[in-house]
């Protein structure tokens, strides 16, 4: 089941026009318009919740990746003042 954001406005015209936006889980994206229809609110968008990805997943290497940034640094490094020697 996917997490959708939606932004929508009440069917009734006496509610006034404040708009509403929030999270609902539904299968597809017309799931979800057909939920918020029967609570009595008029889709303005929809759009999935896309996933983040924690920190840990990002650097799985540790001090490998450590030094793998290090030496680019240093080779970044030699570039720019070989650049400036000529």
């Amino acid at each position: 089941m996917t997490v959708w954001r939606y932004k929508a406005i009440p069917l009734q015209a006496d509610a006034g026009s404040d708009r509403r936006s929030g999270e609902l889980a539904g299968d597809t994206e017309a799931d979800v318009r057909a939920a918020l229809r029967r609570i009595g609110l008029q889709v303005v968008s929809v759009r999935p919740v896309r996933p983040t990805v924690s920190l840990p997943a990002l650097l799985p290497l540790g001090p490998w990746h450590r030094h793998l940034r290090t030496r680019r640094r240093h080779d970044r490094t030699e570039l720019y003042d070989n650049l400036a020697t000529m």
